[in-house]
């Protein structure tokens, strides 16, 4: 109920007062926060000290889908450091120095694919990758996350998912031998998925699980009905976002983890010639997701007209000319940003990942039909047909929903690894990867096409030797795991 009250209140508010500019995406906002949270960061993350690749895949996927090009300087930085994470033995670790681990090694060859770089995909060491991970997988088809670690539904998706993008799991298949069936036992009674055979139904899990049997080919293996039944009733009546288990609280977070399953079901079915489809648009309310995000979830503050703004003195920074207009009602404080778990929360780089791809995802269903299915070889991009404060600028890029991952990185990386196992060279094999990945490019900086920045824009200067942090950013509610 304290929940309830609380994202209530905020729709309320945000509605009645913000007016107009209710539903607007920040976007400049939660660049800015994320560019400053790229390098040196401050004491207060020492508790991520093994989710090095974590951080930077999920801020560079952040701000790629809000289209926002990654500097030269710090793609070279970003290489340079996933580089100085990558195990002797094979995969990636969460640090320079640490052992390597399933879930690391998912989130560097993401960030690396994200990209759209030779020099980054290079770096990967594909023969000591695929060593390492024929030790992880267990005679049941399970995958431990790291040697001598737990096994669970993660591990599957994460090593098919490194497997799908470097190619390996073309050229090895038997690395996951079993693994479709054993992934398969973990669907529950209620529809859902555990992290491992007859566990509690959770929304991680639950995507990991389905998004690992499609890539493997096998969704025919999953009880489509149990499992459409269990994820939507995951959405909140009265949040509109989405829970990860019965009877939980709302978590931004599962904008994607649970959002992103129903593109994926929704092609699976179209494939199939299922008439369930006929006669509706989207198994999910995308509009209700979108609400919930924009009104409940962004770290902004307004202040009124004719009322000093200061912004934190730990963050450095300064209010920018061009707020004056920014609104005809309210001004931005510029030491705001990120996204949040729920109301009274504070902003972190994992949610505000995971609720711009929530939102990515809800803004682009439902999916456009493909007749040509191609088995997620390539991506598959959909038009925005439900961008709620469209007129606001808040239009995402769109993501791939099993990789969650552009679509240009995506087939980029597919194509660069496809075509070094054809026998053509690094070179070659670049510029085809770059012509495929060009069929799905963005134009770059859109973001400022129909949005009025309303702060200075922020970029990270290497020249720096520390990034401050606001205060009410250094208590983090961070998620690592699904």
């Amino acid at each position: 109920m304290e929940t309830e009250s609380l994202v209530s209140k905020a729709y309320y508010e945000k509605l009645c007062q913000w007016k107009d500019d209710a539903l607007r995406l920040f976007k400049i906002n939660h660049i800015n926060y994320l560019n400053k949270r790229l390098f040196n960061l401050p004491m207060s993350f020492e508790h991520l000290d093994a989710s090095q690749p974590w951080l930077a895949y999920w801020i560079v996927h952040a701000l790629r889908l809000l289209n926002f090009v990654i500097p030269e300087e710090t793609s070279v930085k970003l290489i340079s450091f996933l580089a100085s994470s990558q195990h002797p033995d094979g995969g990636f670790g969460g640090g320079p120095y640490q052992f390597a681990h399933l879930a690391t090694s998912y989130g560097a060859v993401n960030c690396l694919a994200s990209l759209c770089r030779r020099d980054a995909l290079d770096i990967i060491n594909r023969d000591t990758l695929a060593d390492w991970m024929r030790k992880l997988h267990q005679p049941d088809g399970s995958f431990l996350m790291h040697l001598g670690g737990e096994a669970d539904v993660r591990g599957a998706y994460c090593a098919t998912a490194v497997a799908k993008l470097t190619g390996l799991l073309r050229k090895h298949p038997d690395l996951f031998e079993s693994t479709a069936e054993w992934v398969a036992s973990c669907q529950t009674y209620e529809g859902g998925f555990g992290g491992q055979p007859g566990l509690e139904a959770h929304g991680g899990y639950a995507f990991c699980a389905v998004a690992t049997l499609c890539l493997l080919g096998r969704s025919d293996l999953i009880n489509l009905p149990r499992l459409l039944y269990w994820v939507s009733h995951r959405q909140m009546a009265t949040e509109g976002g989405f829970q990860g288990r019965t009877n939980k609280l709302v978590d931004s977070c599962y904008s994607f983890w649970q959002g992103a399953i129903f593109p994926i079901v929704e092609e699976l079915l179209w494939l199939s010639g299922d008439p369930a489809l006929n006669d509706i648009d989207t198994l999910f309310n995308p509009s209700a997701l979108q609400e919930y995000i924009l009104l409940c979830c962004q770290k902004v503050s307004y202040t009124r007209p004719g009322l000093s703004v200061h912004a934190d003195d730990s963050s450095g920074e300064k209010l920018s000319s061009s707020n004056k207009n920014f609104t005809s009602e309210y001004d931005v404080s510029t030491s705001d940003g990120g996204l949040i778990d729920k109301p009274g929360k504070n902003p972190d780089a994992y949610h505000t990942c995971y609720s711009l791809s929530g939102l990515s995802v809800a803004q682009h269903s439902p999916r456009c039909r493909v007749e040509s299915h191609q088995k997620y070889d390539l991506p598959h991009p959909s038009p925005a047909v439900d961008v709620l404060g469209e007129e606001l600028g808040n239009e995402l890029v769109d993501l791939d929903p099993i990789h969650n991952i552009m679509h240009d990185g995506l087939a980029f990386t597919v194509t660069y690894f496809s075509e070094l196992d054809n026998g053509h060279s690094p070179k070659d094999a670049e510029e085809l990867a770059l012509a495929a990945a060009e069929k799905y490019s963005v134009p770059a900086l859109s973001v400022f096409q129909r949005q009025e920045s309303p702060t200075e824009f922020h970029t990270y200067d290497t020249s720096d030797n520390e990034i401050t942090v606001p205060q009410h950013s250094q208590s983090m509610n961070t998620c690592t795991t699904p």
